[in-house]
């Protein structure tokens, strides 16, 4: 038992932080699954430009509300544009998105976490009281009231 313990030891330090993260996610199928569906949607994403079949803003009446094909793999929608480009192109922006979203909170929680340890005391009461309001209000009615406000 002992010598398990110090050859897991030895393998943590000579592995990286990447390295045993990936050994341990390869370990679980649904895991690894998972990360493949993602990686093809980024990579599908970053490549549309390229592999998009069709203008996703094109109409083509003769196709309206076509079923799918070899020539429109997700069918067309009312106006005969392709579902197929327009998934591609939607997943372009939500991705980018997503990643803008990503990187403004972690700056925000960095200059305010950076705030908050370096002052401490009352900065630190009064910015936990902001986050307790915050983290109160139910999330499906602020989304409904944002929603109408920007409609």
């Amino acid at each position: 038992m002992r010598d398990k313990r110090k050859d897991v030891a030895d393998r943590q330090r000579k592995e990286g932080q990447l390295a045993q993260v990936m050994h341990r996610l390869s370990r679980n199928r649904v895991s690894m699954t998972g990360l493949v569906v993602i990686l093809i949607l980024i990579v599908l994403a970053i490549l549309s430009p390229w592999i998009m079949p069709y203008d996703y803003t094109r109409m083509d009446m003769s196709n309206m509300y076509a079923t799918p094909s070899w020539a429109h793999p997700f069918g067309c929608d009312e106006l005969g544009r392709d579902i197929f480009s327009r998934a591609l192109y939607g997943a372009r922006a939500s991705l980018s998105l997503g990643l803008l979203a990503t990187l403004l909170s972690t700056a925000i929680g960095v200059v305010l976490g950076s705030l908050v340890g370096y002052f401490g005391g009352w900065v630190d009461t009064i910015l936990m009281r902001v986050v307790d309001v915050v983290i109160c209000i139910p999330a499906m009615p602020l989304y409904i009231i944002i929603g109408s406000i920007m409609d």
